[in-house]
């Protein structure tokens, strides 16, 4: 995984965990409700980032393997 799409994941579960705090002290429901739902973007963003990375990754030992 380079350090570069790494960085970006770490960047995305602390954001998501900045966001988490901002909806912990929210108290108006709509302040909570857009907290949440910015902290599951970055949630989601960094599993996908997970997810393509490894793909990449599968995909380049199959070429050198069964290449």
């Amino acid at each position: 995984m380079s350090q570069s799409v790494k960085e970006h994941i770490a960047e995305c579960y602390r954001r998501a965990g900045d966001y988490k705090k901002l909806y912990d002290g929210a108290t108006k429901l709509d302040e909570r409700e857009i907290y949440f739902s910015t902290r599951r973007q970055f949630l989601f963003l960094a599993m996908d980032l997970e997810e393509s990375q490894n793909e990449r990754t599968l995909s380049k030992e199959r070429r050198v393997h069964f290449g």
